[in-house]
């Protein structure tokens, strides 16, 4: 202890206690120090103000100050100077309170000796020293902390500054994922996040709609039904290989659909794979149909031009039959073989009309019809001398179809006769008809939404084994012995091009339905009444002829020669139309053409026209073609022709259309 006299303020306004205490610390023998004394707190204040005051001796009541309102004062003016309290109250709770405020001792006048003041100030003084030296200490550490600290400091802001990049990056991932999940939610294809384990992460509006909602199922109890992984789970690929995957797949039920499997992650990290599905089903139906459109067109190309050649042979055939006829007696013998060979030639013209379906050429000429009146008589005719007997369902007020009418005709008639021959023990075909409207009902029919009339024949015969049902539609194929296997193949190709759809049902042992759909028709029915045909064969006048075949020329300048006209022949368009300017020119002008459709290599007939018309808008011009199903041949006078004749003909329908385009001027 330092033998230095320890300088204590005692603020006391009783002299008697401050005689007292000042007794009590004399008697203490060890303890030197200097008293001095204030009866007032200002006056102690003042006193602390000069400094040098080691302890502070506060009586709780002085003149103007009491409780512990004096101890806050004093602590204010020497902050640093231990103060230890005097009361005459044995109050506890002041004395808590006092401590509470900075109070480093509470004494209790009359029960305190000088030894316990001493002992008090010691400690007070102790303590202050302990906390000088701590205060040295703690500043010296807080030197070191303060440096270390500038640095985590600078190592806290990167990280802060990482971690705030790290969440704002986390933040936009989640707003990021749940956009995308909007985003899939919307879409019109299941899409669904699936885990290692199989259970289901995510499942969009789509799929929940067909499957149901996901939670606490695997994702083969929910789509496949079972009760195991599948063997071979095309989505484990993607866990192993980190790869997308592009397959097909067909789900129980028979549907087919794309499926899109890519890898995923989530914000935490851990890996998904997206799986999303589409159903391909009426889309793999109509790529079957393409495919068969495409094997029709490639043949319809040959079958064309086999048909086109085919009936400029027929031309010299059955013009040759024709003269024949013409310049033999009716009595003759000779007369009647020739009628056959005319008919037999006639019959070989319907073969080139079926090949014809199949061609570029053989597209339809529609207008609307009655579909009821076509199937009663397509029937009756098909079916006279046999066995089988037809039954209608036809309601009233079917709808009008936009049909071909001589096209779909055959191709009722295929059906029908293919119906026949299926029931040789004779039976029943029942037709119905019926008015259904395709996209209202969410079928697969691969038709253009909108009205139809759906047509179904239907027979009792044995049926169509199942792996023969898909090429039943095929050029050439056919389950008869004697079949040529055009039939049904032609009928495809008509329905076709009449935008409708054929399709077929069939069980071994129940026989075969067949369902046509064909487009409605918005336009109102017109009948047109037949005009009788007035006029003789003969004619007089000249005749341009033009057409690339030399025995097609020779036969018809016969027939032609043999009616009483003159004939000028050309091989090719210009050729033609130099001939007529020149002809047109000088006093002999031409009193009518006949002009092939089609020249292979030069201008054919649509292509001549438009130039003789420029030379003689009064121009009377027949067109003909073995193409006899193309446009022109039945709206010949759309584009400025005054007739038309279907290849092959003979001589009296030579002589008929020249008649009614020279002698008839409402032509």
């Amino acid at each position: 202890m330092d033998d230095k006299p320890i300088k204590i303020l005692l603020i006391e306004d009783n002299p008697g206690d401050v005689r007292l205490i000042r007794e009590m610390l004399t008697d203490v023998t060890d303890f030197p120090h200097h008293l001095e004394c204030a009866d007032q707190l200002a006056t102690g204040l003042v006193l602390l103000a000069k400094g040098n005051i080691s302890a502070v001796l506060l009586d709780l009541s002085l003149p103007d100050s009491q409780g512990l309102d004096s101890l806050a004062k004093v602590s204010v003016q020497a902050p640093d100077v231990p103060i230890i309290m005097l009361t005459g109250l044995d109050d506890e709770r002041v004395a808590m309170k006092a401590v509470e405020k900075g109070a480093q001792d509470y004494l209790v006048k009359g029960r305190v000796v000088g030894s316990l003041i001493v002992r008090s100030i010691r400690y007070a003084l102790s303590r202050k020293r302990a906390e000088e030296e701590l205060k040295k200490y703690r500043s010296h550490l807080e030197e070191l902390v303060k440096e270390r600290t500038a640095q985590l400091t600078s190592a806290n802001k990167k990280l802060q500054r990482e971690i705030i990049r790290r969440k704002g990056m986390e933040e936009a991932l989640r707003v990021e994922q749940q956009r995308l999940f909007s985003l899939l939610d919307g879409l019109p294809a299941s899409i669904y996040l699936q885990l290692p384990d199989y259970s289901i992460r995510f499942a969009n509006r789509c799929f929940r709609e067909r499957f149901g909602k996901p939670e606490d199922k695997f994702c083969y109890q929910i789509i496949c039904k079972n009760k195991a992984p599948c063997e071979e789970c095309p989505t484990f690929r993607v866990f192993e290989t980190k790869k997308p995957q592009h397959y097909e797949w067909v789900y129980p039920g028979g549907k087919t659909y794309e499926m899109y499997d890519y890898p995923f992650t989530d914000i935490d990290g851990s890996p998904l794979v997206l799986k999303m599905s589409i159903d391909i089903t009426q889309r793999k139906s109509m790529e079957k149909e393409l495919q068969k459109t495409q094997q029709l067109e490639s043949l319809g190309i040959l079958a064309g031009g086999i048909a086109h050649d085919f009936n400029n042979i027929l031309v010299s055939i059955v013009g040759s039959l024709s003269l024949l006829k013409r310049h033999t007696k009716s009595e003759n013998n000779f007369l009647k073989i020739l009628n056959k060979a005319e008919k037999a030639a006639y019959l070989a013209k319907n073969l080139t009309q079926q090949l014809l379906t199949f061609s570029k050429g053989g597209a339809p000429i529609k207008k609307s019809a009655s579909i009821s009146e076509l199937l009663k008589d397509t029937a009756g005719f098909a079916l006279r001398g046999s066995r089988v007997s037809c039954h209608f369902s036809l309601p009233a007020g079917l709808w009008s179809v936009e049909i071909d009418e001589g096209q779909i005709s055959q191709v009722i008639n295929n059906l029908i006769i293919n119906a026949d021959q299926a029931m040789r023990k004779g039976g029943e075909i029942r037709i119905y008809a019926d008015n259904v409207t395709v996209g209202a009902d969410k079928s697969c029919l691969p038709l253009k939404d909108g009205k139809y009339v759906k047509i179904s024949v239907k027979d009792q015969g044995g049926g169509i084994r199942e792996e023969h049902l898909s090429k039943v539609f095929d050029p050439f194929f056919s389950t008869k012995q004697k079949g040529s296997g055009l039939g049904l193949a032609i009928s495809y190709s008509i329905i076709k091009k009449h935008e409708g759809y054929i399709t077929v049902d069939s069980k071994v042992g129940e026989g075969t339905t067949f369902h046509i759909y064909l487009p409605a028709s918005e336009k109102e029915i017109f009948l047109v009444e037949n005009v009788k045909e007035e006029g003789g064969l003969s004619g007089i006048g000249k005749i341009l002829f033009m057409d690339d075949q030399q025995n097609v020329r020779e036969i018809v300048g016969d027939m032609l020669i043999d009616l009483g006209y003159e004939v000028g022949f050309a091989k090719e368009g210009n050729e033609a139309v130099e001939i007529y300017e020149k002809a047109k020119a000088s006093e002999k002008p031409f009193d009518a053409l006949i002009l092939d459709l089609t020249i292979p290599g030069g201008l054919g007939g649509d292509e001549i026209i438009r130039k003789l018309l420029k030379i003689d808008p009064q121009v009377k011009a027949i067109v003909s073609s073995g193409y006899s199903n193309d446009p022109i041949m039945s709206n010949y006078k759309q584009y400025g022709f005054s007739g038309a004749i279907d290849k092959p003909y003979g001589i009296k329908g030579l002589g008929k259309i020249l008649y009614k385009v020279i002698n008839i001027s409402s032509l």
